[in-house]
């Protein structure tokens, strides 16, 4: 664990440190990629910052953001969650990627008094349960880890305020969430836009299904019902998701799921992420559902857990529970075991990578 403190560290000083412990060829890599973009990003004369996005959909894409897009970014949420001088933040996450990134641009603006730890899916184990914050990053994953730990969970009452991005928040997840002192907001966004471009509570009595757009965004939906967003801070230009969204206004928005994940099974559409929504309820183990080619229905659904194999009493189990909460169309046709999902250093699950690794495959 270690920490800057950019409200009494003068950018000398740290730039010295940055110096010092780059010039250190045993520096873990995740460790470097934090002091190697302080050390750029301090640098005035540089006023262009490149990142890949994280991949989970697609071939990672090299962006360039310029300092004023990296600085609107961050004055948002400085703004919007009211972050001070002299205030303490957590970094948990992996400054290769934009969420990561974005937490030092914040600290550097705001003069935060940042503390960071070693990339991990359970990152409360590298704070002892004295150590207080006033605002954190984490990816979903990262936080039901957390949560399922007795020796951690505790720890994050410890946080004011928890932004989580980088994946959605299942129903298990979210009846953990509504019980935190924290106060808890999903974020949606991408690294073309340098983080977050709207935000909704997920607990308390003001928590909220809608997204609800930062300062100078507003959206609308293309003929797919995909959201459009409209970020003149960043570009003149509009950023076509392929998000299927029930927009609300032009500042407000309802997620549905991705438009990759529509699958069309003899003829009717589902939305994978609402099958998944409901089946959340009743499983624990990490799973998605996608579809493979199907003579007769074209594309089939298919079931894929992270888990050893069940046996016949579990099996019997699923079956009635996939009965009891799925529509008929809805109903897997297929489950596959997979024992380990491959997933970006976030913790985000790379389905496409997931489904091509050996599996145990069942007919439903």
């Amino acid at each position: 664990m270690v920490t800057i403190n950019f409200s009494t560290e003068t950018n000398a000083q740290i730039l010295q440190r940055a110096e010092n412990l780059l010039s250190n060829d045993k520096l873990p890599e995740w460790e470097r990629d934090i002091w190697t973009f302080i050390q750029s990003f301090l640098n005035l004369k540089v006023n262009s910052f490149s990142i890949f996005t994280s991949g989970s959909t697609g071939k990672p894409k090299l962006i360039k953001h310029s300092r004023v897009q990296l600085h609107s970014s961050a004055k948002a949420t400085i703004d919007l969650f009211h972050l001070n001088e002299g205030n303490t933040a957590l970094l948990a996450l992996p400054v290769k990627y934009i969420g990561g990134r974005m937490m030092i641009v914040r600290s550097v603006l705001a003069k935060l008094k940042l503390t960071y730890i070693p990339v991990s899916s359970k990152p409360l184990n590298g704070i002892t349960a004295k150590d207080k914050f006033d605002f954190a990053a984490f990816t979903p994953m990262q936080l039901a880890n957390v949560l399922d730990d007795v020796a951690t969970q505790k720890k994050v009452n410890n946080i004011s305020t928890i932004i989580l991005g980088g994946g959605e928040i299942s129903n298990i997840l979210q009846s953990k969430i509504e019980k935190l002192k924290s106060l808890i907001f999903h974020t949606y966004g991408m690294t073309e836009t340098a983080s977050h471009v709207a935000v909704k509570k997920i607990n308390g009595v003001d928590a909220t299904e809608n997204f609800n757009a930062i300062p100078n965004i507003t959206f609308e939906t293309d003929e797919r019902n995909c959201l459009i967003i409209h970020a003149p801070l960043f570009s003149k230009n509009f950023f076509t998701t392929n998000d299927i969204v029930d927009l609300k206004s032009s500042t407000k928005f309802v997620w549905k799921g991705r438009f990759d994940n529509v699958i069309n099974s003899g003829g009717i559409k589902i939305q994978a992420e609402s099958v998944e929504k409901k089946m959340h309820k009743f499983i624990t183990c990490r799973f998605f559902i996608t579809a493979e080619k199907d003579a007769m229905l074209g594309e089939r659904i298919v079931l894929v857990m992270e888990s050893l194999v069940y046996d016949e009493k579990q099996m019997e189990q699923l079956s009635n529970m996939i009965a009891k909460h799925l529509d008929k169309y809805e109903k897997p046709k297929q489950i596959s075991f997979v024992y380990k999902f491959r997933e970006t250093e976030a913790g985000k699950v790379l389905r496409a990578e997931s489904l091509k690794l050996e599996a145990k495959r069942i007919m439903l």
